[in-house]
């Protein structure tokens, strides 16, 4: 009877442990190159080795400004019009894929970042095949109904952000914007991560 409680309690501490989770928020613009360098050197590699205990939310819109006329909204962009147009890619990709495949999400848009200096429709046809995300969907999305409720959306969480944060990229852990933790998030985010998973820590969080 002792030994079956025993075991019971321990599975009860292993399945805890295995669902344990920390949820990474990243507010980002999509021409920002400490956003780009952050994304291809923190976010992908950790994502990559700790998948089992991340969660990974995108918000691509940064300093961008609205404006509400007509009937509709209006976006400004930091780095222009193109800013604009990719950000809105973004967010369809993050509408598409975020809930459901992580992983391709994140290889789409390290693919964007990586391949910066391309044209932006080509860049874009390529890290969709590269990423396999239906072509089709991203397409209906950014020139359907769709796209300015999804850009709202992401002006909407951005603005929430508080304490007001200076500039991009910044990253809340948990749901919460901590402005002393975001130079060691933007130059390790691991140990950010294996920080807030306590302990028993994975053998990853031991590694160098």
């Amino acid at each position: 009877m002792i030994k079956l409680l025993f075991t019971g309690v321990l599975l009860q501490v292993l399945c805890s442990f295995a669902t344990q989770k920390v949820k990474t928020t990243l507010y980002y613009e999509s021409l920002c190159p400490g956003c780009h360098e952050f994304i291809k050197d923190q976010l992908v590699p950790t994502w990559k080795n700790m998948s089992d205990y991340m969660l990974v939310e995108l918000v691509p819109y940064g300093n961008a400004q609205r404006n509400y006329s007509g009937g509709h909204w209006h976006f400004k962009c930091q780095h222009g019009v193109l800013e604009c147009e990719e950000n809105l890619i973004h967010a369809c990709a993050v509408d598409l894929l975020q809930s459901r495949e992580t992983n391709k999400l994140l290889n789409f848009i390290n693919c964007m970042v990586f391949h910066s200096d391309l044209e932006l429709h080509k860049k874009t046809s390529w890290c969709i095949k590269n990423a396999e995300i239906p072509e089709r969907k991203i397409i209906a999305c950014v020139g359907g109904p769709k796209a300015e409720s999804l850009i709202l959306s992401m002006a909407e969480k951005t603005e929430s952000v508080t304490p007001d944060w200076l500039g991009v990229p910044t990253v809340q852990i948990n749901g919460v914007y901590n402005p002393n933790e975001q130079e060691e998030i933007v130059d390790n985010l691991k140990s950010i991560i294996c920080k807030y998973l306590g302990n028993p820590q994975p053998d990853i969080c031991n590694q160098v």
